[in-house]
């Protein structure tokens, strides 16, 4: 398999060593292509693809608009691993295999109990999204690990405008 393209949305701010201690862990143990970063790219921070964007919204649509962008621009791999910041990968690898926790229906269970507002609201409503687009019993890919993002709807060609 062709080496991948490593995505990492990063917050604004002038330090960030979790960034500088992951960035390391991945060129020893994971393959990648290239280091895309989207959103701010500290003073530091050398060697790297930069996306710059402006982040005025919360965590979540930051990261939403990181990803966007990432599917969205020509030179990122078709398939590329999303990671954040602070992910380490602390064995070699030779590929990052696609981790899951199990059905998502199960997740959305153990928080019902642990959460409520927008974040359980979030969890239903991808749910349901997935059910209503064929996958009745879809998996909760809900880890702090790198995963696997492929432009399966068409963001990197313009299809959806």
């Amino acid at each position: 398999m062709e080496a991948l393209d490593l995505v990492v949305p990063v917050r604004e701010g002038p330090s960030n060593q979790q960034l500088r201690y992951a960035l390391r862990s991945w060129e020893e143990n994971l393959p990648h292509r290239h280091v895309w970063i989207v959103g701010y790219k500290p003073a530091w921070l050398n060697g790297v693809n930069f996306i710059p964007t402006r982040q005025t919204g919360t965590k979540y649509a930051n990261t939403t608009h990181a990803m966007r962008l990432a599917c969205e621009h020509p030179e990122i791999s078709e398939t590329f691993l999303y990671a954040n910041d602070d992910m380490f990968v602390m064995e070699r690898l030779d590929e990052m295999p696609v981790l899951h926790r199990g059905p998502l229906r199960e997740a959305e269970s153990y928080y019902a109990g642990r959460a409520s507002g927008s974040y359980l609201r979030g969890m239903r409503e991808t749910r349901d999204l997935l059910v209503d687009d064929g996958y009745p019993d879809p998996l909760s890919y809900e880890l702090h690990v790198p995963l696997q993002i492929t432009d399966l709807f068409g963001l990197a060609s313009g299809d959806l405008g």
